[in-house]
Order: structure tokens, then C-alpha cells, then sequence
């Protein structure tokens, strides 16, 4: 695990061995900010997640011809670098990118939800119906019904993230208990 993910757990560990919380009230929610996230994915995660999803190979190649041969410059006082190649990431402008960044995040999402310890928050008005994890664009949502899930939830992101290049930056996300 990197240093950041291993300080986070740490420092939910503390928290929550310092809040006396009873079963009722030990809900919480982890607002997840992903690390440069568009610029991050792994594209071959990115290929496999599309076949997970039953994109065609031809529309996956479609993908890939898109992200073959991306470069980038840089402009630093007033002068340009040569073209670097661009090896990961979703090509950011691309009508696409939010949808393409939304397959991979499902992965996390997937993942999340077939784990038989992670219990999401119940559906206000149904029976046995709970809601786990939500995503909008590179906004991603963990609903657990109790905090101790936490620390294993945290293990399944970091799992994710090498595998798919999309690491959590513990400073932009937030843990809120209720």
C-alpha cells in the first residue's frame, strides 16, 4: 500500500476508536477524491473494463486508436518542450472522457458491491433495499452502514487504484459520520 493510503487508514483507525459510537448511529459516508483522476487510468484497464461491460472490439479499438499516439508539450518561460508521449490517462476534451472515466470507477463500484461484509446504507421506504456506492463523473460516493466497514473498504480502493491508476488523495476526501 502507498504511504497515503496506509496514513488514511491510520488516521480512520484513531478516529474511529475515539468516537463512541452505538449501532444506530455509526453510518457513514466517504466522499472519495481521486488523484489526477482523468490523467491517471491505466488505458489497458480501461480496454478491459469495456469488455466487461460487452463493448465491441471494434468500438474498443475505436478507443484505443483515439489514445495511441497522444503527446503533450510544455510551455515554460516562454518556451516549449519537445512532445513528451502520454502513456495513461483518458484524452481530456473527448466527448467521451466522462463516460470512459464512469466505465472504470464502475469496476470500484462492482467490486464494492460483491463483497458480502460491505453493507450500504438502507433505502428509506423499501425492505432489504441498501445503497452502496454512487458516481458522477470523478465524484465517487461509499455509503456504509457502519463505520467499522471502513478500514476493508479502504483495502478494496487501494486494490482498485493499482490496478486501475486511480489512486485516492486522503486531503481532498472527506469521512462523515452520522
Amino acid at each position: 500500500m502507498t504511504k497515503t493510503v496506509m496514513m488514511m487508514m491510520a488516521q480512520l483507525t484513531t478516529a474511529t476508536e475515539q468516537i463512541d459510537l452505538t449501532a444506530e448511529d455509526s453510518r457513514c459516508i466517504l466522499l472519495l477524491d481521486f488523484r489526477k483522476a482523468y490523467d491517471t487510468v491505466d488505458r489497458d484497464f480501461l480496454y478491459e473494463s469495456m469488455r466487461l461491460f460487452g463493448f465491441t472490439e471494434s468500438f474498443i479499438d475505436l478507443i484505443c486508436r483515439i489514445h495511441t499516439g497522444t503527446t503533450a508539450t510544455f510551455v515554460v518561460n516562454g518556451g516549449q518542450s519537445s512532445a513528451l508521449p502520454v502513456r495513461s490517462g483518458i484524452r481530456q476534451g473527448c466527448p467521451l472522457a466522462p463516460l470512459l472515466f464512469l466505465l472504470v470507477v464502475e469496476v470500484l463500484g462492482l467490486a464494492l458491491k460483491q463483497d458480502p461484509s460491505l453493507k450500504g446504507l438502507p433505502v428509506p421506504g423499501t425492505v432489504d433495499r441498501t445503497h452502496l456506492f454512487s458516481a458522477f463523473v470523478d465524484d465517487s460516493t461509499l455509503f456504509l452502514d457502519t463505520a467499522k466497514q471502513i478500514l476493508h473498504a479502504l483495502g478494496i480502493i487501494q486494490a482498485f487504484g493499482n490496478l486501475s491508476g486511480l489512486h485516492v488523495q486522503p486531503a481532498k476526501s472527506k469521512l462523515l459520520f452520522f
